[in-house]
């Protein structure tokens, strides 16, 4: 979990990335205002704009929410250094390991896995 600064942190090395808060569900991402190089704006949810009455704490805990990739970009990734995973047809998450593209139990990835799954990078 990350708190609310490092969270921030994240979200200006990379505004399209999302973040939820485990204690009340509410995602949060930045909107498209920047100025000077520095982002102005926050949004919550469905880009609804932070009110007076919500609060963000500096001591909030949050979580990133994993953005799908192409398998083509996932794979790059993995051959970069990054840990990448993939769901798979029967929403089983498939880490890849090795240097074979062997997933976790031991099994190549097959095609289904590239053209069906649902790949993420970590």
């Amino acid at each position: 979990m990350l708190k609310t600064i490092e969270m921030l942190i994240k979200l200006a090395e990379n505004p399209k990335k999302i973040f939820i808060r485990p204690r009340d569900g509410r995602r949060f991402r930045t909107s498209s205002k920047i100025r000077d190089g520095e982002i102005i704006d926050y949004y919550v949810s469905d880009l609804t704009p932070l009110t007076s009455s919500e609060c963000i704490s500096l001591n909030d805990e949050w979580e990133e929410v994993p953005q799908e990739v192409p398998w083509q970009e996932a794979i790059q990734a993995w051959v970069d250094g990054k840990k990448v995973y993939f769901i798979d047809v029967n929403n089983k998450k498939r880490i890849i390991r090795n240097c074979n593209l062997f997933i976790d139990d031991g099994v190549y990835v097959h095609r289904e896995h590239l053209t069906e799954g649902k790949w993420y990078i970590e």
